[in-house]
C-alpha cells in the first residue's frame, strides 16, 4: 500500500487527473493470465470511459484483446509513462 500511495501521488503530480481507482483483480475470469496479486493504480478523468470497471475487462470477456492492454507488447506510450513515473518517483 505504501507504495501503491507513492505511485498515486506521482500521477497525480504528472497527469493531474481528477482522481485515482486503486483495484485488484484475480482468476481468468477477470482477464489475469498468471496467477499472482497486484494492484492497479488507475488515475481517472470524470468523463473516462470506465462505467462499472475498466473497458478492457469487457474486451477480454468478448474475448478480444486492445493491443494497448496486452501486457506483452511494447509501445512508445507505455516506454513514456514508465520513463515519467521512474522520475517523478526517484526526485520524491
Amino acid at each position: 500500500m505504501r507504495a501503491a500511495n507513492r505511485i498515486a501521488k506521482a500521477m497525480v503530480d504528472i497527469y493531474s487527473p481528477d482522481g485515482v481507482l486503486l483495484y485488484q483483480n484475480n482468476g481468468v475470469a477477470v482477464g489475469q493470465e498468471v496467477p499472482h496479486f497486484h494492484l492497479h493504480v488507475v488515475p481517472r478523468r470524470v468523463a473516462g470511459q470506465w462505467s462499472s470497471g475498466p473497458p478492457q475487462l469487457a474486451a477480454v470477456m468478448a474475448g478480444e484483446r486492445a493491443a494497448h492492454t496486452d501486457y506483452a507488447k511494447v509501445t512508445e506510450s507505455k516506454l513514456a509513462a514508465v520513463v515519467q513515473l521512474q522520475q517523478r518517483l526517484r526526485s520524491g
